[in-house]
């Protein structure tokens, strides 16, 4: 038989010999049933009782060791806290619960504890009870608030790109406002510049990758890395082959160049006048004429450097020449 107070296995004695609970006639019969119950699972009346220690409660000045009494089926291994002779079933440990309470909606677990305190006036009570909602309430209301306002402004602690077809606008982490034209557009709306103001006209012929080494556009510093990622396009003027090449993609720097092969003197000077305001609008009219006397007269520029611009012709008139014009 076991203790119905501290569930210790005492025999058949008449009183417990590790808390002195008097065992009476009652008692004996309440252990005789849940013995003839057995086990819970399988209802065999092979079973086994047994005091295990289930730890210390410590006090101030003392502890108390803790035990319990487990029923034990030999046939299934199943093993129970009995509930029968006045030992209940350990209560489960709801602490996680009030934790949460605490952190999350605070007003719960003051609620419950606020109305478990009997010995509390009640005016007293509810009063504690509906300030703690209102605060509640309160912090609720201004969080959300908060977070709308916080969201009515434009997130600008990394840049936002807009793309089009022409334009690449950026917002700045700064909040400003930046426009970026497509590579595309600028030589094309160069090129449109040009042909407004010139009685020889640019025809566009092709777009082409300059790095692509199989193309017929490829030229030695296309290898470089800064033209992977390079857009080029392919002109015609008078039946002469003029390239243009830019890359340094998305940003407000970029590097552009006027490539063409086997052309006339004349019409290096036509693109020279043309295109070199376009490229350096800071470009002086008298650094373009004096370039255009320098190549009249040495039919050579190698190296050669104006404004911002940088200037290689190469050839002969015989064969024609090699021009290149690029931004510095």
């Amino acid at each position: 038989m076991k203790c119905p107070n501290c569930g210790a296995e005492i025999g058949r004695k008449k009183s417990c010999e590790f808390c002195g609970t008097q065992i009476t006639l009652d008692m004996q019969r309440t252990q005789e049933q849940l013995n003839r119950e057995g086990c819970p699972k399988c209802h065999s009346t092979n079973i086994q009782f047994r005091r295990e220690n289930q730890g210390e409660i410590r006090g101030k000045k003392s502890k108390q060791v803790v035990h319990k009494t487990i029923g034990f089926c030999k046939d299934c291994g199943y093993t129970w806290f009995p509930t029968g002779a006045g030992q209940q079933e350990p209560k489960k440990n709801n602490l996680w619960l009030w934790v949460l309470g605490w952190i999350f909606i605070f007003p719960v677990p003051l609620t419950i504890l606020m109305l478990r305190k009997k010995e509390m006036k009640s005016s007293l009570k509810y009063g504690i009870i509906a300030v703690a909602w209102i605060i509640y309430l309160i912090i609720g209301l201004t969080g959300n608030s908060s977070g709308k306002s916080g969201n009515s402004h434009t997130d600008t602690s990394t840049p936002t790109v807009v793309e089009s077809n022409t334009i690449t606008t950026m917002v700045t982490s700064e909040g400003h406002i930046e426009e970026i034209m497509a590579f595309d557009s600028i030589i094309e709306n160069m090129v449109d510049e040009y042909n407004s103001k010139s009685n020889d006209k640019l025809t566009f012929v092709e777009d082409f990758v300059p790095s692509d080494k199989r193309g017929k556009h490829y030229r030695t510093e296309f290898r470089l890395e800064a033209y992977q990622d390079a857009i080029g396009k392919s002109y015609s003027l008078n039946g002469s082959t003029v390239d243009f090449v830019i890359h340094e993609k998305f940003t407000k720097e970029y590097d552009i160049r006027l490539y063409s092969d086997g052309i006339a003197i004349d019409e290096c000077k036509l693109l020279i006048s043309g295109f070199s305001p376009l490229l350096d609008p800071n470009m002086k009219a008298s650094d373009i004429d004096d370039t255009i006397k320098y190549i009249e007269e040495r039919r050579e520029a190698n190296g050669y450097y104006y404004g911002e611009l940088g200037l290689l012709l190469l050839g002969n008139d015989n064969k024609g020449y090699e021009l290149m014009i690029k931004t510095d």
